[in-house]
């Protein structure tokens, strides 16, 4: 299979931020086209625009693609994703945070923070976080993000809550769409 003819649709805002577009870029594929949702990715697939999807198994979402008739998963594998944080304006959290903002996969890492906070938001991806954090602007609100974003709308980072990670990705393929777009 080659990688640089296959359409991978992944959860990305076209600024190549997600851990799922730079897991996709970093194994070879060059035809990434970014979806707001992974919703949105599946209902490409469907529609033939994408060949495969390509879905982080921690996204909580995941299991109704997985029993979706429509959709064989031909692939899981482990790959590593940038580092994720805590990240706000300041180098130094406040002692009761107002909001932190995440996405859904994150979640489990709030209590690492060790942030008191009263109140989370979740967003559809990290880059949405920062963005979120940013139209907030209040320096006692904080994100759940990873070091991309958190570098590309330099934000400080307050926490590395994990390095190197490595997120399991499934591939989803709809093996109806392809046999028929090949004949």
């Amino acid at each position: 299979m080659n990688n640089r003819k296959i359409r991978v649709s992944t959860l990305d805002d076209g600024n190549n931020l997600t851990c799922s577009y730079y897991a996709a870029s970093q194994l070879g594929f060059k035809k990434i086209l970014p979806s707001k949702t992974f919703e949105d990715g599946i209902l490409s697939l469907k529609k033939g625009k994408a060949d495969i999807v390509f879905v982080p198994g921690a996204y909580p979402g995941v299991n109704q693609f997985i029993m979706d008739k429509d959709i064989v998963v031909c692939k899981t594998f482990v790959h590593p994703i940038p580092p994720l944080l805590l990240t706000g304006f300041s180098l130094h959290p406040p002692e009761i945070a107002s909001l932190i903002i995440h996405h859904p996969a994150t979640t489990p890492l709030l209590p690492e923070t060790g942030v008191i906070f009263k109140d989370t938001m979740k967003v559809t991806s990290n880059a949405v976080a920062c963005i979120k954090l940013i139209e907030q602007g209040q320096f006692d609100s904080l994100a759940i993000t990873n070091k991309l974003c958190a570098d590309y709308f330099k934000l400080k980072i307050i926490k590395m809550l994990r390095r190197n990670d490595s997120l399991p990705h499934s591939i989803s393929d709809d093996m109806v769409v392809q046999f028929t777009l090949l004949f």
